[in-house]
Parts: C-alpha cells; sequence; structure tokens
C-alpha cells in the first residue's frame, strides 16, 4: 500500500483517484485518540502537518499507521 492510495470507501483500485472527491487516501501515524468532545483523534501526515480525523469505523492506537480520506480513518496500514 502506498503513501497515497486510492479511497476504501468507493472501491476504487490502488492508484485510481475517488469518484466522489476526485482526491486519494493518504497514510498517516495516530498521535492521539479522543482529543475533542466528538472523540475525535490526531494524526501526523508524512509532510508533519496534523489533522483530527473521526475513529467511527477503526479501532487505531497512538502510533498506528491509518490510511484517512475526508477525516475519517478508514483502515489500518500494515508493514513499513
Amino acid at each position: 500500500m502506498s503513501d497515497r492510495d486510492a479511497c476504501a470507501a468507493d472501491g476504487a483500485r490502488e492508484g485510481e483517484r475517488c469518484a466522489l472527491c476526485a482526491d486519494a487516501g493518504e497514510v498517516a501515524e495516530v498521535i492521539a485518540l479522543g482529543v475533542d468532545a466528538l472523540g475525535r483523534g490526531r494524526v501526523r501526515r508524512r509532510d508533519g502537518g496534523e489533522e483530527l480525523v473521526a475513529f467511527d469505523l477503526v479501532d487505531a492506537r497512538p502510533g498506528d499507521r491509518v490510511l484517512v480520506h475526508l477525516g475519517f480513518v478508514l483502515a489500518r496500514v500494515e508493514g513499513p
């Protein structure tokens, strides 16, 4: 899985863009969970930027690598 994978939500294959938003998912590292009243967590993108995201679909812990798309964590990512 590359660091810019296709959106898993619409069934796109690797290397394709999301048909809904024309964007690609991004792999990020979980750095904190439950940081706001909505229960969102914070992730750090590869470029060093941070983002609040919803973990409704995936069970993850700080240090895990996850696929983020449109503010939602879609999956945990295994491997380097």
